[in-house]
């Protein structure tokens, strides 16, 4: 995930309305906050929190004729999942942008996630043999293989159910009392699950880098100047740290909504009048008009 040190992330200066609508992780409010809590920290040691991404769903083998990929599922520590990617092609003889991921993992834990390789190397001009891909990645890369499976498709943003997480809080104040209320206030209200500060480097600086982006983005669409936000769009999908950047502003809008439904006093178990209950078949059938107009 982002650096907290900004000259690493090449922070830029926020200011005016792009930095007063934001709220940094320790601004926002929670539905306990009254109750105090139970203190301690949070990766003390990378071994402190263990990441494990779901996969409930693969695809299909595939046929002799179409395309080959290898999903290797890897475990590895105190790396990011770009610094996982990078380590993988330079292993596999591949560009990096061929490599699939699901999505971002903690670089301070030990994680547990899936990515994916084209079976043909295009700058060795041969299909990878199993054999030799579970040679390459145990000899000159940090990561344990933990499976290797072959797919007819790339793995994708999103593609995973989910993630399951073990965390060892060290340190704390376990006091039953405070516990138990505490649990009774997150049962009757709900939990305000936030993005956290990894997200978003050093205070907002990626939000407001990823903001810009968009601004930029929207701006050459207004022009007319369709090409170059086309271009804009698929550098920032490309980037590392603008995609990081993108990230960080999309979850950024979501802390931001929260914490005013939560200001609001609205229970974030009760479906408010304004909700828009979406499962996964329903995100195809929305257009941008739709988004705009809501």
């Amino acid at each position: 995930m982002g650096s907290s040190d900004p000259e690493e992330e090449g922070a830029v200066s926020p200011g005016g309305k792009e930095f007063a609508s934001m709220l940094r992780p320790d601004e926002l409010p929670y539905v306990s906050a009254s109750l105090g809590g139970v203190g301690g920290v949070v990766k003390r040691s990378c071994e402190d929190f263990v990441v494990t991404e779901v996969m409930s769903e693969f695809p299909p083998a595939p046929s002799t004729k179409g395309n080959v990929h290898y999903w290797l599922l890897v475990r590895r520590t105190n790396l990011t999942t770009f610094e996982v990617v990078a380590r993988l092609a330079a292993a596999l003889d591949a560009d990096a942008a061929e490599i699939g991921r699901a999505g971002l993992k903690d670089k301070r834990a030990v994680a547990t996630q899936w990515f994916s390789v084209p079976r043909f190397s295009r700058k060795l001009e041969r299909m990878l043999e199993e054999d030799d891909v579970v040679e390459r990645v145990q000899s000159s890369t940090p990561l344990e293989l933990l499976e290797l499976r072959r797919a007819a498709t790339k793995l994708r943003l999103g593609q995973h159910s989910g993630n399951r997480f073990d965390v060892r809080l060290a340190g704390a104040t376990w006091k039953p009392e405070v516990v138990s209320s505490i649990k009774d206030t997150i049962e009757a209200g709900g939990f305000p699950n936030y993005f956290g500060p990894q997200r978003f480097g050093s205070g907002v600086d990626l939000a407001v880098r990823g903001s810009r982006t968009y601004s930029e983005i929207r701006e050459a669409y207004v022009r007319g100047d369709h090409k170059k936000a086309q271009h804009m769009k698929r550098t920032s999908r490309k980037v590392p740290l603008k995609c990081l950047a993108n990230d960080a502003f999309s979850s950024m809008l979501f802390n931001v909504w929260l914490a005013r439904r939560l200001s609001r006093r609205f229970l974030l178990l009760k479906r408010e009048e304004d909700d828009l209950d979406l499962k996964d078949d329903d995100l195809k059938d929305i257009k941008d008009d739709d988004i705009k107009d809501a």
